[in-house]
């Protein structure tokens, strides 16, 4: 009888064994997917995006110094993209910029992640400071739709995939549940992974047909690191609000709908991801970062939609701005009419690379009365 009783710890012992082979990694290549660890992959995209924007500079005459203490960065998720885009002729002959030789002279870079989770922009965050300390200001994006926790983006690995450093710095903010998830998936390595053990028995590897899978995630990592610098007459990008066709409006609410579908049908805010956003805040106050929290502006056919939902975003966003407010981090909201002039979009949740200029000009102005005010 008391054979039995240790048969439980024996058969522990074995697949604790077992699971340790997946450490060999031609054995955990033939039957793990998604065989990243895609923080890495946004901190490597983030640096590359960062050495193309230096180098842009140099060649323009500044020094490492000088680019890193000039240089704008805007931090987000899809909404967020294309600054590091811009160009000259972006700026130059820009009808709502009221300083073209200023904002010419200002390097301006971003990095973003597609349908990102809050989680994912606070690591992002979280790495570009201690790689890059002395920016002259961070302008980083408030995104109701991030802080969702049945968003379609969602994914346990955004716990899992968190190194033991970032595991610690997040603990306070994480639930019961996701510390126990992220400790199991440190002694149990295929729990770090969807599995698919027939995979062992096929000959093809993770190089052929049936490695290629959640396609989504990697979706959802896609950088924009390109830049840009001709010079040209300017030219409005995309459709100003009010002067679209009906096919326009046509395409512009079927993803409306789609888009909000994803992201509020089911909402339910992310009680890590606001403890993270709070330590966020409280931390950019007390080492004085030069932080900027905004909320981007979207189309009002996409509001309309998005409004349709039963969500609480105003009751939500007010706490939000009460807690900046109450900690001297300024925020913008872009929804607030009159807070920029430029009204182009690239589609109905994104505003054009024309408003981009005015934006940044918008936040160096805070930033200067922010440092006048703190001298006087």
């Amino acid at each position: 009888m008391k054979k039995f009783i240790y048969i439980p710890i024996y058969i522990f012992l074995y697949l604790f064994l077992l699971d340790k082979l997946f450490l060999i990694e031609p054995i955990r290549d033939k039957i793990v997917k998604n065989n990243f660890n895609y923080y890495e992959m946004i901190f490597q995209f983030g640096e590359k995006i960062f050495e193309t924007h230096t180098m842009k500079w140099l060649e323009k005459g500044l020094s490492l110094e000088e680019v890193e203490n000039r240089t704008v960065m805007m931090l987000g998720t899809s909404r967020s993209e294309g600054y590091s885009e811009l160009s000259e002729s972006d700026i130059h002959g820009n009808p709502f910029v009221k300083d073209h030789e200023l904002l010419l002279k200002t390097p301006i870079t971003s990095q973003h992640i597609r349908l990102g989770t809050f989680i994912l922009l606070y690591e992002n965050y979280q790495n570009l400071i201690r790689k890059h300390p002395h920016l002259q200001l961070i302008a980083l994006e408030l995104n109701y739709g991030s802080f969702n926790s049945n968003t379609l983006s969602r994914q346990q690995k955004d716990i899992d995939n968190l190194s033991w450093d970032q595991f610690r710095d997040a603990y306070e903010a994480l639930s019961r549940k996701q510390v126990l998830d992220y400790i199991v998936s440190k002694l149990f390595i295929l729990n770090r992974y969807q599995v698919d053990f027939s995979l062992l028995f096929k000959k093809k590897d993770r190089t052929g047909e049936e490695a290629i899978n959640d396609l989504f995630t990697l979706f959802r990592m896609l950088w924009s690191g390109s830049i840009q610098n001709q010079i040209g007459e300017f030219k409005f990008e995309g459709i100003e609000e009010g002067k679209e066709t009906q096919e326009q409006l046509d395409l512009y609410m079927n993803y409306s709908k789609s888009m909000n579908a994803s992201f509020y049908a089911n909402y339910k805010t992310s009680t890590t991801d606001i403890k993270l956003f709070h330590k966020l805040v409280r931390e950019a106050k007390e080492k004085n970062i030069p932080l900027i929290v905004y909320r981007p502006r979207i189309h009002k056919q996409f509001r309309e939609v998005s409004d349709s939902y039963p969500h609480k975003e105003l009751e939500w966003l007010k706490e939000q701005k009460e807690f900046l407010s109450a900690h001297g981090i300024p925020f913008v909201d872009l929804e607030d009419p009159g807070s920029i002039r430029c009204n182009y979009y690239r589609d109905s949740s994104h505003l054009s690379k024309s408003c981009f200029p005015e934006i940044v000009e918008k936040f160096l102005e805070i930033r200067t009365k922010g440092l006048s005010s703190k001298i006087e």
